[in-house]
């Protein structure tokens, strides 16, 4: 009788690419994956900041800035670093339930998840070359900083498990909206985010990317 055995995925690298490019293929659908997040996390308000005007792509940014419950390096270790596993899976919304949102602890109403489970932050490589993620709980606390250089998935001979990812504790944002919470900031972008949208023109909508 034949021996028998067990095989397990072991994902390239470059599956970041196809994942983020094919799961969400319209950039703004990408930006309001982060923008769910913000409300997932609690956060009464979510602002989109758009560094753009007559800069050349790859010297654009895009910020997206919530005041939800934020992350330590624990929470992020543990939801954020796990595509696909998220903590409000198991959130079921009632009257007398615990608020729960995308970390462990949540200190807003209770919510209807409506984030996609990790798709969002791997779309974010097609938004930008560079994802920068700062994120604490407490405005007492330091701010974590998190470095995403997408460049580093495209190396199909590498598993995903062996690319590194830089943390710091050093970093502060620049103009932060909230003194805690959590800031996605993509640079070094893909698009023209101030330039015209290819196609027709449509009466009452605008030409530009950043005006769509």
């Amino acid at each position: 009788a034949a021996s028998m055995g067990v095989l397990h995925f072991q994902p390239s690298a470059r599956l970041q690419q196809f994942l983020g490019r094919e799961l969400i293929a319209d950039p703004n659908l990408a930006i309001a994956e982060f923008i769910k997040n913000g409300y997932d996390a609690g956060a009464t308000e979510v602002y989109v900041d758009f560094r753009v005007a007559d800069l050349r792509p790859s010297d654009q940014v895009i910020r997206i800035s919530d005041n939800g419950t934020g992350m330590d390096l624990e929470d992020f270790r543990g939801n954020w670093m796990r595509p696909g596993f998220s903590y409000k899976v198991n959130a079921v919304p009632t009257r007398d339930a615990r608020p729960q949102a995308d970390t462990p602890v949540a200190r807003r109403d209770v919510r209807v998840p409506i984030g996609e489970k990790g798709i969002g932050r791997l779309a974010a490589g097609r938004l930008g070359e560079r994802l920068h993620v700062f994120t604490r709980q407490n405005p007492r606390d330091t701010w974590l900083h998190v470095v995403f250089d997408w460049r580093a998935f495209r190396n199909m001979e590498l598993p995903m498990s062996k690319v590194a990812i830089r943390y710091d504790f050093d970093t502060d944002p620049e103009d932060a909206r909230f003194d805690s919470g959590t800031i996605v900031q993509i640079e070094d972008l893909t698009l023209n985010w101030s330039g015209r949208v290819p196609g027709r023109k449509s009466a009452g909508r605008s030409d530009s990317r950043v005006g769509r």
